[in-house]
């Protein structure tokens, strides 16, 4: 889910009174300065340490903050009732923070292969398993992810959830509560295919972490993700595309590259440099950290058995000790032409490609070319010991990911969906009835006219979903009658400062609302309706003052209710 600057600064700036800590946050919630001048600048930061992480600029540190940062920022939201799913952001940038990713495509590696060149030798990276073990570490979180869900499904329900109508039910309750839509394809007419799909949930959410061990079976894995995420979009509407953006890690991007590489330029293309030049090293070592599709050999002019090898000796060794030659076949780039050609092959250059063809650029790059090459410097220095990443410790990432994979499997086994910046996510764990209970709210004038609340409306920050959480969470999960009524009056303030025509309200009613979810039948909802809570108001257009509380229920039996 994505959350927006406006949006976080909105929540910051209700009432403490409203604050309900997620799980394992009892302690802390307190403590943190959650108001709109450190909501401001906390998410400022963390938009700026996305982007810099985002282009690899000093990567690891930028992972980390965003971690910290993010911690904040969009927990903000998730501290008012109900906690939105999208946790894995932080912990696979908690795995980026441990790992080496900004040895590629960043600008830590430009700066990594600069260094490396005027040590003699070009930037190369190597298969390893440093690399390799934090994409594991992703999988295997995604796959928590599925397991508890499809875990505690079979142990509530067995494979009566997918074998049942509750497929159906579950359809009927996301199509409602999303304003009475519903897909173009009518899948509760079919039963054999909706059953199918229960079972086929069940076996992808309680197999992909089992897939995912296995090279040969990963694909499949990803296959399976696509097709359930894509279902669950097409038949509920629920697209969850942050988590769903991650099966891009499956794809194997070096060899896609290079596939691409061979079919885009049949030939390699030879790049020969000064080796004694500083500025040649530092500028082929900087170009070569961005070759993804690798149909660039670069070879150093002093190296006559390297030319030999690649059938070169036929070039001018003058020629080559003055200028910079770029080579397809017997085809030759000089000078400013041949960082041309080298900038055809590099997609990172592509944007200023074209003007490198534009009047006046092609002059007045030769004559800057031709003014550096001519002045020059040369230098033998001793070359680096060693690459990238040989010097890295694999410690790190497995600490990390090994932590994030327990407390996660902790919040799992649990079935704690309500926590932060862990929880199991949703289950969905239940057998789904043609009902649905929600809650309406009305408020009275002094003429006595009772009027629903246009919540569409007010609502404006607060999701449907999110609001009635809210909600519910100040009703059955308060202490005790003073602090139920002091968070109803804090809620009051806030519907009122959306819509100050709540103001004239005196009496204020919630009511639980039962409903039908099956889709011929929502003319007539709500099925019944009864009042469990009425609030009463000083009506004042600038601050209402709850003046009494009278719990339907009594305070015992909604002590006893419990949020879904």
């Amino acid at each position: 889910m994505y959350v927006s600057g406006p949006s976080v600064l909105w929540f910051s700036s209700l009432p403490r009174q409203l604050l309900i800590a997620p799980v394992g946050m009892g302690w802390l919630l307190p403590l943190l300065p959650i108001n709109q001048t450190a909501a401001s600048v906390a998410s400022a930061l963390f938009i700026v340490c996305c982007c810099t992480g985002l282009i690899g600029l000093c990567s690891r540190t930028s992972s980390l903050l965003v971690v910290l940062l993010g911690f904040f920022v969009l927990g903000i939201p998730q501290f008012y009732g109900k906690v939105d799913h999208f946790h894995h952001f932080l912990w696979f940038a908690g795995i980026l923070a441990a790992s080496r990713a900004g040895d590629a495509l960043s600008i830590d590696a430009g700066i990594a292969a600069w260094k490396q060149a005027k040590g003699g030798l070009l930037y190369a990276l190597r298969p390893a398993r440093v690399y390799a073990l934090p994409l594991r570490f992703v999988w295997l979180l995604m796959g928590i992810i599925y397991l508890f869900p499809g875990l505690w499904k079979v142990w509530h329900c067995g494979f009566a959830w997918a074998l049942s109508d509750n497929i159906k039910f579950q359809m009927y309750t996301k199509w409602l509560e999303t304003s009475g839509w519903s897909p173009l394809f009518r899948l509760d007419h079919f039963p054999i295919l909706y059953k199918l799909g229960g079972l086929l949930t069940i076996g992808f959410e309680i197999s992909f972490i089992f897939l995912v061990l296995f090279k040969k079976l990963r694909p499949v894995a990803a296959i399976l993700g696509f097709g359930f995420h894509e279902a669950t979009d097409l038949f509920m509407g629920i697209s969850f595309i942050g988590l769903f953006v991650f099966y891009l890690t499956f794809i194997d991007w070096a060899s896609l590259f290079q596939f691409l590489g061979r079919k885009l330029f049949r030939e390699p293309m030879y790049v020969l440099y000064d080796g004694n030049c500083t500025i040649c090293k530092t500028t082929i070592g900087a170009v070569k950290a961005f070759d993804i599709f690798g149909r660039i050999v670069y070879l150093n002019v002093l190296d006559r058995d390297a030319l030999g090898r690649h059938n070169l000796g036929w070039l001018d060794e003058a020629a080559l000790m003055t200028d910079m030659h770029a080579v397809v076949k017997t085809r030759v780039f000089r000078g400013f032409a041949s960082y041309r050609a080298l900038a055809a092959r590099i997609p990172l250059l592509w944007l200023v490609l074209p003007f490198l063809w534009v009047w006046p650029v092609p002059r007045v790059g030769g004559m800057i070319y031709r003014r550096v090459a001519d002045h020059r410097s040369c230098e033998f220095p001793p070359p680096s010991p060693r690459g990238p990443e040989n010097a890295h410790s694999m410690v790190p990432v497995v600490a990390v990911g090994t932590m994030l994979i327990a407390i996660n499997v902790w919040f799992g086994v649990r079935g704690l969906i309500s926590g932060w910046p862990f929880a199991c996510y949703p289950t969905f764990s239940w057998i789904q009835g043609p009902e649905q209970t929600t809650l309406e709210i009305a408020g009275v004038t002094a003429a006595g006219a009772t009027v629903p609340l246009g919540l569409a409306d007010a609502t404006v920050r607060f999701t449907p979903v999110k609001f009635w959480w809210l909600v519910r969470q100040i009703l059955w999960w308060s202490k005790d009658e003073q602090q139920r009524a002091s968070r109803l009056g804090a809620f009051w303030q806030v519907l009122v400062r959306m819509d100050p025509s709540y103001g004239n309200f005196k009496t204020v009613r919630f009511y639980e609302a039962t409903l039908s979810t099956v889709p011929e039948e929502w003319a007539r909802n709500p099925v019944r309706r009864s009042l469990i809570y009425e609030m009463h108001v000083r009506p004042a257009a600038d601050r209402p003052e709850v003046t009494s509380v009278s719990p339907s229920y009594g305070a015992g039996t909604l002590n006893e209710r419990r949020a879904p």
